[in-house]
């Protein structure tokens, strides 16, 4: 009996010594997450070094998708060749970290010191920086296509041959910076500081420049036309040779600019200061020097091409088959409108009244649709591939054989949509909210999912493969005979989920809730099931083999019983764990060796 206790107490101490280890290092992430490259998956993370009080330092090359790294200490780290899309690095200390080659695809660095970091070769796209320091970091061919830099702290950092296209740098300090051989189409330039910055053989194409300080900057012989440089300050500025045909430079300041032999056709100068600008050999065919009247009302015969009427009354409007594409309409009511068949890419209706508006067969390429009300719209047919709806209300709306390739959904609301044969391959649903959502011929393998609401909804017979779930709301959602083979479902609400003859070899459940499901033959193979909640769930039948990850909780014993609850307590975003019956007597009924 003496010997029982003294071994009980034992196992007590030895539990709060790992808890303890696990809280000081913040490394849970390392030894639970299968999916987003455990300790297990990657050689280069080391026991060891999971005690060292330096921290990890060897991550190179890892599979590191997802994870969460939010204030970890990685200084000097060696994270080069490593995955870390989607990765959680707010306010990490990257300084010096090796990370050529990196993979940081919508990686949250908000707040991140990457000071001296090497980040040659990395990819960035779509990656969150702001407030992030790069000062002295070396950015040679790194992309950051679509990446927020705004606030982001940039001294002493050169871009040499960066991808920039679309990336968003509104009123960023780059004055002095060396942009050599940079693509920053289409880059969201907006009130910036580029005072004499070097840009010579910079893609400025579709490049937003409103408001943007380019004194004393070299633009001479660049293809400038067409782009936005409304109340920019192009003070002694050198624009000879450049083409600036159709360019917008109402309110503009060209004193003592050099405007020799540029190409002046068609462009806007309403307002233009042109003082002692020189202007020889310039052609200045066609020049605008009045403003378009911008009035109208609830009728869209104005609606062109580049049309700019924010805020403006159109509901009702009859606007079928027109072209209005690049049109700034942000916050303008479309409300029961007509607008099927028409070509609409890159248009701004972020924060629009479109509900109940009919957009079918209408392209909507790249378009601004951020917090815009679409409920009840018709978009069957329509193309919204790279285009932004992040925080767009769809409730109800008809997307029935949409394309929605590349389109960002975050936070969306999508209640009652229907999706039936859309396309949504490199789609983003994250944090949207999708009950009761219709997803008739989806191939839902080519989207994001993570803290998606899919409650409700029928995914049965599906292929769910390789799908991130994570943190995603599945309540009473059906996935009957569905493949959910290296599916993450960690941290995901599954309760009263039906999953009967599901496929869930080597997914990742990890802290997923259960409870009430129905798992009746489901195939637990090689899947992770630490800390997973199923209390009154139905186990008939559950296939496991010796790969299945278990941890405490599923011991019967009075020890492992404690041990679960005390390492429950401390990991108080677990929900508190009880066993059943079914589990005691009927788990590991069968394995794969049977």
């Amino acid at each position: 009996m003496g010997t029982i206790i003294y071994g009980g107490f034992f196992s007590l101490i030895v539990v709060f010594s790992i808890l303890t280890i696990l809280t000081v290092y913040d490394i849970e992430f390392v030894q639970h997450s299968a999916a987003q490259g455990s300790i297990e998956e990657c050689e280069k993370l080391k026991v060891e070094n999971a005690g060292s009080s330096d921290g990890i330092k060897d991550l190179s090359n890892c599979e590191l998708i997802g994870v969460n790294l939010r204030n970890a200490d990685l200084r000097q780290a060696d994270l080069s060749g490593t995955d870390l899309s989607g990765a959680d690095l707010t306010g990490a200390d990257l300084r010096g970290a090796d990370l050529k080659g990196a993979i940081l695809y919508g990686a949250d660095l908000r707040e991140a010191d990457l000071y001296k970091a090497d980040l040659t070769d990395a990819i960035l796209t779509g990656a969150n920086l702001r407030d992030t320091i790069l000062e002295s970091a070396k950015l040679n061919n790194v992309k950051l296509q679509y990446a927020k830099l705004y606030k982001t702290i940039l001294a002493d950092t050169e871009f040499v041959n960066v991808d920039a296209r679309k990336a968003n740098f509104c009123g960023q300090n780059l004055s002095d910076k060396t942009f050599f051989e940079t693509n920053l189409s289409g880059a969201d330039l907006a009130y910036s500081n580029l005072t004499y910055a070097q840009l010579k053989n910079t893609d400025l194409s579709n490049a937003l420049l409103k408001g943007a300080n380019l004194a004393g900057v070299d633009l001479s012989h660049q293809d400038l036309n067409n782009i936005n440089f409304r109340g920019a300050n192009l003070f002694a500025s050198n624009l000879e040779g450049a083409d600036l045909t159709g360019a917008d430079l109402r309110g503009a300041n060209l004193i003592n600019a050099n405007l020799k032999n540029a190409n002046l056709e068609k462009s806007k100068l309403l307002g233009t200061e042109l003082d002692k600008a020189e202007t020889e050999g310039a052609n200045i065919e066609g020049i605008i020097f009045e403003e378009l009247k911008n009035e109208v009302s609830s009728n869209a015969k104005k609606l062109q091409k580049k049309s700019n009427f924010p805020g403006e009354n159109f509901s009702g409007a009859n606007a079928s088959g027109k072209n209005f594409s690049e049109s700034n309409l942000s916050g303008a009511d479309f409300s029961n409108s007509n607008l099927k068949n028409s070509s609409m890419s890159e248009v701004d209706f972020s924060y629009a009244d479109l509900t109940n508006a009919d957009l079918s067969d209408s392209d909507l390429l790249g378009a601004n649709l951020v917090g815009a009300d679409l409920e009840g719209a018709n978009l069957s047919n329509a193309n919204l591939s790279g285009a932004d709806l992040s925080g767009t209300n769809l409730k109800n709306a008809n997307l029935k054989n949409s394309k929605l390739f590349g389109t960002k959904l975050f936070g969306a609301m999508l209640e009652g949509a229907d999706l039936s044969f859309s396309q949504i391959e490199g789609s983003n649903f994250s944090g949207s909210i999708m009950q009761n959502v219709i997803l008739t011929e989806v191939n839902l393998s080519g989207g994001f999912f993570e803290g998606v609401n899919l409650s409700d909804v029928k995914l049965n017979d599906r292929n769910l493969s390789k799908i991130k779930f994570h943190n995603a709301i599945l309540k009473n959602t059906d996935f009957t005979n569905s493949d959910l083979s290296n599916t993450d479902l960690s941290n995901a609400y599954l309760n009263s989920a039906t999953l009967t003859n599901a496929n869930l070899q080597n997914a990742n459940l990890f802290s997923t809730d259960l409870g009430n499901a129905d798992l009746t033959n489901v195939d637990f193979s090689g899947a992770d099931l630490r800390q997973v909640y199923i209390k009154s769930s139905k186990m008939e039948n559950v296939v496991t083999n010796s790969d299945t990850k278990t941890d405490s909780c599923f011991k019967t014993d009075i020890i492992n019983k404690i041990i679960c609850k005390i390492f429950r307590i401390f990991t108080p975003s677990s929900p508190s764990y009880e066993t059943t019956n079914e589990l005691l007597e009927n788990y590991i009924l069968r394995s794969n060796s049977d």
